[in-house]
């Protein structure tokens, strides 16, 4: 447990560090006023658009700590992938019609596991949300729901850039970024 706390923390201070370092360089060269005052409207949009992302960074890992801390303690229920992932679709298609991408009715049959269908959802949802950020206006995203041996699947697919194959056997892990 320890080394996991210990990753935990040495990840997280990796990932905040750089925004914390661009707000504190934009703010210290107003405050010092070596900036000419064209210059100080963009040091003050940098400065935002890391606090912007360092608040995500930190939602992110609040999300993910108390994931961690509840993993083994949540019972699992019975839990319809298709049914999650079409009640997903339906709440997230709003992004999806701003951006002219359509988003189809999950395909394949239902599927039942075992699992906490919270989590499962956040997991569909980040996916779906990766999947509309990433694909240009007017593309597609497809859900797939099936069976694989003993396990069930959800796969989201979509019309955007992918992922580089150098990068693919990264995207697990923690806070890894292309």
């Amino acid at each position: 447990a320890y080394f996991h706390v210990s990753r935990f923390s040495a990840d997280a201070a990796h990932e905040l560090r750089t925004p914390l370092t661009i707000i504190r360089g934009e703010l210290e060269l107003v405050a010092a006023g070596e900036k000419q005052p064209e210059d100080v409207e963009r040091a003050f949009s940098n400065a935002l658009e890391e606090m912007t992302r360092l608040s995500a960074l930190v939602d992110n890992l609040i999300t993910l700590s108390r994931m961690e801390s509840m993993w083994g303690k949540r019972t699992h229920a019975a839990v319809d992938l298709k049914e999650l992932a079409e009640e997903t679709m339906e709440q997230m298609n709003l992004l999806a019609v701003e951006k002219e991408i359509s988003l189809a009715r999950p395909e394949g049959p239902n599927v039942v596991v075992a699992g906490d269908r919270e989590r499962l959802k956040q997991i569909l949802v980040n996916l779906i949300d990766n999947a509309i950020k990433f694909t240009p206006d007017g593309g597609h995203i497809s859900v797939s729901v099936g069976v694989e041996g003993e396990n069930g699947f959800v796969a989201v697919e979509d019309s955007g850039i992918g992922i580089d194959p150098a990068h693919q056997e990264r995207v697990f892990d923690r806070f890894y970024r292309v």
